[in-house]
Order: structure tokens, then sequence, then C-alpha cells
């Protein structure tokens, strides 16, 4: 069974050498997919919408998700966390360290308001030219190491420009000088990953709006902050939520011709391809991955 109304650890494979799980948490929405590797049908996924964050960075509803599925407190052989930040920055790898903490600081809080005891930085690397960089609240990151180890922590975005650099890689369109793709979660947020067509990362964002218009300016800004010629120069490819993502196509038709895109269908993947539509699509690719 795919979902779950709740995952115990009686639920999973046996051999905790080959447990893998992935965690997206965001406001509004947190998921969790657990599976095997070596065990095909193993997949069990647990959502909840009862999760959000207060002024003080404080993630309320995320313990209780976690106590309420006492499976994905299990040990595991790998697990990797997925949040949804604006408290980012993306650097290149060449960047000093120092340089690099100063400019994370700077980019997620002034310096004024900046206290090493309440934030804890967090910095992970990618095969995309760059480093990510996210200043946590320690609160939050101490329970997530105290939960899961060995423990992976990532933007939330990071999944999606992976699996988008290998879809580069495979297959790209050598007309058009850069390649984005918008990943739909809902109708409130949308992921874009830009590219250029050797794979290296251009641009990414991640954001929250009201409505698919909200979702469609973000698209359009950040493309056009890029190149002045949005329809001869980029290729955009939309996914996700099939019907958000229609939304979201329809609403760009003016400025640019967008494609949907499915995954990759010769990709082995523990998802059955007719229930991708009901997982976001960052913890798709995480699990893809």
């Amino acid at each position: 069974m795919l979902f779950p109304d709740t995952i115990y650890e009686k639920d999973l494979s046996a051999d905790s050498n080959c447990r893998r799980m992935a965690v997206s948490i965001a406001a509004g929405k947190c998921c969790a997919a657990v599976w095997d590797d070596n065990m095909p049908g193993s997949l069990r996924i647990v959502s909840t919408e009862r999760v959000s964050i207060d002024q003080n960075g404080n993630w309320n509803g995320l313990e209780d998700f976690l106590y309420e599925n006492p499976g994905l407190l299990a040990p595991m052989a790998r697990t990797t966390v997925l949040i949804d930040t604006h408290d980012i920055a993306i650097v290149p790898e060449s960047l000093s360290e120092d340089c690099a903490s100063r400019l994370l600081r700077i980019s997620a809080i002034s310096d004024s308001a900046y206290d090493n005891t309440r934030y804890t930085e967090v910095w992970h690397g990618s095969s995309v030219g760059v480093r990510f960089g996210l200043l946590l609240p320690s609160k939050l990151s101490r329970f997530l190491n105290r939960s899961f180890q060995p423990l992976e922590i990532h933007w939330y975005a990071s999944a999606i420009i992976q699996y988008c650099r290998n879809i580069i890689i495979k297959d790209c369109d050598k007309t058009r000088r850069l390649h984005a793709f918008a990943a739909i979660s809902s109708s409130s947020h949308i992921t874009v990953v830009v590219l250029d067509t050797s794979g290296n990362l251009v641009a990414a964002i991640s954001r929250t709006g009201s409505c698919h218009s909200d979702l469609t300016y973000y698209t359009l800004s950040l493309l056009s902050s890029l190149t002045s010629s949005i329809r001869d120069e980029v290729s955009l490819s939309i996914f996700g939520n099939p019907k958000e993502a229609k939304a979201i196509k329809e609403k760009l038709s003016g400025w640019i011709d967008a494609k949907m895109h499915t995954y990759l269908p010769e990709k082995p993947s523990l998802i059955d391809p007719t229930q991708l539509h009901l997982i976001s699509p960052e913890l798709c690719a995480a699990i893809d991955l």
C-alpha cells in the first residue's frame, strides 16, 4: 500500500541497512517516503498538512507527524531531508568557507539580527557546479540530527535540480541557450530551475503564492532576468500535479511555448507511473535519484 494511514517499523523491510527515507518539509505540507532499494513494492508514503512555521522560525506540527508515524524514526541506511526555506545562498564551489558563510548570513538575515545560538548553517554540495547553504533554526537542526542518523539536509529544490540535470545531459536541445523546468507541487507552490546546455545551474527559486497568476509571475520574472528573449533562448518544461501544471502552461502561453514533461519512462523507479500525480515532484525526484 503506497499511502498507508500510519507507518510502523513492522511495515518496513527487515534489513535496516537497505532502508532509505526522503522527507520534504514545507509550510503547509510535510511528506515522508520510506523504501528498500532491493525490494519492489516496498515504497510507503505518508503526509500531513498540519505543518506551519511561526515568526521565530519554529516548525510546528513536524514532531507530532514523526511521532505519529514511528516507522519514520526506525534505523535507516540513509535519510535525506528536503527543507523549503528562503534562507538560502547558492555559491560557486570555489568560494571560500568564510565568504560563503558571510554571504549566507547577509542573504538570509541581517547581521544585527544574526545569533549563532538561534541559527545553524547547513551546507551541501551538488553536481551542478555550486554549493547550497541553508540557515536553519538551531532547534530544528538539533531535532533532525537527533531523530535521523545518518542524515543529509538539503534545500527543497536540490532534488529537482539534480533530476533536471540528468534530463539535460540525456536529451538537450542545443538550439536553446537555457533550459528551464517548472515543478508544480500544488496550486500555491512552484520550483523553477534553469540550467545551461552543459547541465550547469544558472538559477533556481522555490516560491509559494496565492494563485496561478503568482506562480506565473515568479516564473516569468526569473526568466526575464536571464535573457531579453525568453521565447527564442529558453526551453521550458512543466511537470508535477497535472491539473495545476496545465493551468500554469496556459497562463504562460502568451510569453513562451512551454511543454508538459513526464518523468523519464525508461528510468527504473519505485513509483507506479499512474500515481506520480499524487506525489510532490520534489519528493518524486528524491526517491527516483
